[in-house]
Formats: structure tokens, C-alpha cells, sequence
């Protein structure tokens, strides 16, 4: 009897390393199984049927729900005038143009290149593909704005100045704050209005308080982006 209870416990013990082994053998079968994060299309694939692996490494790259992004490069005084949510229209290799979208603008702007980066969403079914070149145009809001001519303009501590001409015929420097610049012109956010009459000439030779000589120039409208 006794050597009958021994055996049963033994029979037991191996029974219980069996399914010990059965569930190690079942956990790796569902590791050599790769499942997706989400839905969408495989883009590439880095490894190959029987590679060991390490922990980390990129096995396939997705693109989720069938998403394709155009990262446009910006110069950074562009950058400031975009923003998510705004219309783009995407030119590809072919010239067939598709509507897009700005869904990101990214915060970073490169020290070396000073470009920065819009990511821009196109549409389901687009024939774009990644790795094409592109060009975006983005519809950025037009605005009426305040400009002055960049000859103007006098620099006093790192401060952007004009000379303001009074009723008397008389300057006084000014600190102006500079906007968006377009071409020779640039914008003022402070410290003119519209009507006020700047010296345009030989900024640089005056000095607060001189008396000069009045010549209207002729005014060039326009609008910036």
C-alpha cells in the first residue's frame, strides 16, 4: 500500500511538470505569433523566417489605418505663419494636386538648417506614396499690416528703432516691434500707427531732436501673409 501511495505521488509530481512544460511550450508558440498594435498596411519588413531577434529591434514598419503623411520643410519665418488645421494642397511627382490638411506643426526647428517641420495629413485612398517628393502649398490668412521700409530702421541696444517725424519738423527715435518680413519690408506690431511719417533716408546719420527737411514718398500698398 505504501509503495502504491508513493507511486501516485510521483505520478502526480510528473503530471504537474508536464502541464508545467505544456504551458512554457504554449507561451513560446505565442511568442513567434505578431500581432499588430492596430490596422493598417505593412510597410516594410526588417527580418526574415527563422532570425533571432533582439528585444528592441524594429521587425516590420506599419502604416496605421492606412495614414500617409508629407512632412514639408519650412524656413522659420514661414513656420510662424502656420498652423494645425489649415488648408494644403500637395503637388506630387506627377503634378496631380490632392487636398491635405495641417495636422501638426512641430515645436523644434533645426539650429544648422532652420527649417522646421509641418506635418501635413492627406486623405484616405490618396495615390501618394511614402518616399515620393512633394510640394505643399499652404493657404496661410491673409492680413492688412503696418510695414516700414527696412532702411529705416536704426538699431540701438539689440532694439529696433525709426525716426518719427513731428509737426515741427522735428525726430524722435522710437522703439518699434518688428513683425513678418516680406521682401524689403517689414512689419510693426508697436509703437507706430497707421499715418505717423518716418525717415526713410539717412536714419542712421541722425540723432534725437534733429530738425529735417520733409519729402512725402510715394506709399505702396500691399498685404502680408
Amino acid at each position: 500500500m505504501e509503495q502504491r501511495e508513493t507511486l501516485v505521488k510521483t505520478t502526480e509530481a510528473k503530471l504537474e511538470a508536464a502541464r508545467a512544460q505544456l504551458d512554457e511550450a504554449e507561451a513560446r508558440q505565442r511568442q513567434t505569433v505578431i500581432i499588430a498594435p492596430a490596422a493598417g498596411t505593412i510597410a516594410s519588413r526588417s527580418v526574415a523566417i527563422g532570425q533571432v531577434v533582439q528585444a528592441g529591434v524594429e521587425m516590420f514598419r506599419l502604416i496605421q489605418d492606412d495614414r500617409i503623411e508629407v512632412d514639408a520643410r519650412l524656413v522659420e519665418t514661414d513656420l510662424l505663419a502656420a498652423a494645425a488645421g489649415q488648408h494644403v494642397m500637395v503637388l506630387g511627382p506627377g503634378g496631380k494636386s490632392e487636398h491635405g490638411s495641417v495636422r501638426l506643426v512641430s515645436p523644434v526647428v533645426d539650429p544648422k538648417t532652420r527649417l522646421g517641420t509641418v506635418h501635413v495629413a492627406l486623405p484616405n485612398g490618396t495615390k501618394l506614396k511614402p518616399g515620393m517628393f512633394a510640394r505643399v502649398e499652404i493657404s496661410a490668412e491673409r492680413k492688412l499690416a503696418l510695414t516700414v521700409p527696412l532702411k529705416a530702421l536704426v538699431w540701438r541696444e539689440a532694439k529696433a528703432h525709426v525716426f518719427k517725424i513731428g509737426r515741427d519738423s522735428l525726430v524722435s527715435l522710437v522703439e518699434i516691434g518688428l513683425g513678418a518680413r516680406e521682401l524689403d519690408d517689414v512689419e510693426v506690431l508697436r509703437g507706430l500707427e497707421a499715418g505717423d511719417r518716418i525717415v526713410t533716408h539717412g536714419a542712421g546719420l541722425l540723432s534725437d531732436g534733429d530738425f529735417v527737411n520733409v519729402k512725402t514718398a510715394s506709399v505702396k500698398g500691399g498685404a502680408l501673409r
